[in-house]
């Protein structure tokens, strides 16, 4: 049996070098003949890469032993994970975990999964504060017909849902107007469990009050009802009459300044928060700001 162990391995190796090869016998070695290479063929065996301070590696696939790669890949010097590539979150959340615990910047996320998830990536939704709370910016800017003098206020990613992305759930800006009227918007971010949209203005007179699905009144002195029971449950509907209807009549709907005036009022809030004190509207619109790490459209 040893013997016919011994001839069938034989007649593997001899099989792997019959590839139109030749090959001969040399003290019991195999001896393969070497085909001559073409001129823009390169011998690799012996091959270096010229020396580099640091090597950048990224890891597709991040299941069921993905993670422990990249947790032991933190523990080698002169490394840097840059990127990382899978379907499912879980894996890309554990791994950017081990990835901070051991003191270093976040990997890159795969472009598609960060498109799938972008409410979760500031680069991509500017935030809860812009993706969401901007709608009170609009009522805002309706009622006061100003922009903001300046903001300030906390933002924290308490409660947070997802170990992955960059957003944080609530925040607490205060914005200053001209006539020494004061804004405050409160925008958290709890999950499934409950949602809605309220603004209140409180004045001498009495408080007027709108909620996404409530009604719209006034109450004080002079009370007023709408007779609203929903506020957007007519709201599309509206808004595409006006939208057809400006275009037949050729009174065109251009909220183009008024929406950037929303959006920049928006992130006047997250910079305020973020940087944790007062940012002035004159120094918001002259930044130069950019947030990198943009998905790359080009591959879809």
């Amino acid at each position: 049996m040893k013997n016919l162990f011994l001839a069938v391995v034989a007649v593997l190796l001899l099989a792997g070098c019959d590839n139109g090869a030749k090959y001969k016998m040399v003290d019991g070695t195999i001896i393969c003949q070497v085909p001559e290479r073409q001129a823009d063929q390169q011998d690799m065996i012996g091959y270096a890469a010229e020396p580099m301070e640091v090597v950048r590696v990224g890891f597709i696939g991040l299941g069921m032993r993905g993670p422990g790669a990249v947790r032991r890949w933190c523990q080698i010097d002169g490394t840097e994970i840059v990127a990382l590539c899978d379907i499912n979150p879980e894996g890309i959340a554990k791994s950017q975990k081990y990835i901070a615990d051991a003191g270093r910047k976040p990997a890159v996320e795969d472009d598609e999964f960060r498109i799938r998830h972008h409410f979760q990536y500031l680069e991509l939704s500017g935030g809860t504060l812009n993706d969401q709370a901007v709608h009170m910016m609009d009522i805002c800017r309706e009622v006061l017909q100003a922009n903001p003098l300046y903001a300030m206020g906390h933002s924290s990613r308490k409660g947070v849902k997802c170990e992955y992305g960059n957003f944080n759930t609530n925040y607490q800006i205060l914005y200053k107007y001209p006539e020494d009227i004061n804004v405050m918007v409160q925008q958290t971010t709890v999950g499934a469990a409950t949602g809605g949209v309220v603004a209140r203005f409180f004045g001498e007179n009495g408080t007027a009050e709108a909620k996404y699905s409530g009604g719209v009144f006034i109450t004080g002195p002079n009370k007023w009802d709408s007779g609203i029971d929903n506020a957007l449950g007519d709201a599309d509907t509206n808004k595409g009459r006006s939208f057809i209807g400006s275009i037949i009549s050729g009174n065109y709907i251009n909220e183009i300044e008024a929406g950037c005036n929303s959006t920049l009022m928006a992130i006047l809030g997250r910079e305020a928060a973020a940087k944790g004190k007062t940012l002035t509207w004159n120094k918001l619109v002259k930044s130069n700001q950019r947030y990198g790490n943009q998905p790359d459209l080009s591959k879809f």
